[in-house]
């Protein structure tokens, strides 16, 4: 098995992406079909910046077309069929972003940038 991640940040240039090793793609894909509490809505995305994290399944995509985290939900996208549930404390998605290969499109400076919305954005939910 082998996943792809792509970081949502840049508009007009690619995105910074990366394939996982076996091992991560197999952890990763335990923490996406663990069960967890069903999410009620999606939290509005910046048009510009960050804009979480997408995992695709490069050699199965039956399970899903691609799985979006960003802002403590996890969207799992397959066809029309859209299902969203609870990254709690956004866990997964800074796993994906420390899951980065040493700086090559994604430098240390674009992911300490990513993780820092992250946690922004875990703070504000923790004090709603």
């Amino acid at each position: 098995m082998s996943l792809g991640v792509n970081v949502c940040m840049f508009s007009g240039r690619p995105d910074p992406w990366w394939e996982l090793s076996e091992s991560e793609s197999d952890k990763i894909m335990q923490e996406l079909q663990r069960e967890r509490p069903k999410a009620e809505k999606l939290s509005a995305r910046n048009f510009l910046g960050y804009r979480g994290v997408e995992v695709f399944d490069r050699q199965d995509p039956c399970r899903f077309d691609r799985a979006v985290v960003y802002d403590g939900v996890i969207e799992y996208c397959k066809g029309d069929e859209t299902s969203l549930f609870i990254d709690e404390g956004s866990s997964l998605e800074e796993y994906l972003l420390n899951s980065a290969p040493s700086p090559a499109e994604f430098s240390e400076e674009l992911k300490h940038m990513a993780l820092q919305d992250v946690q922004k954005n875990v703070h504000k939910r923790n004090n709603e």
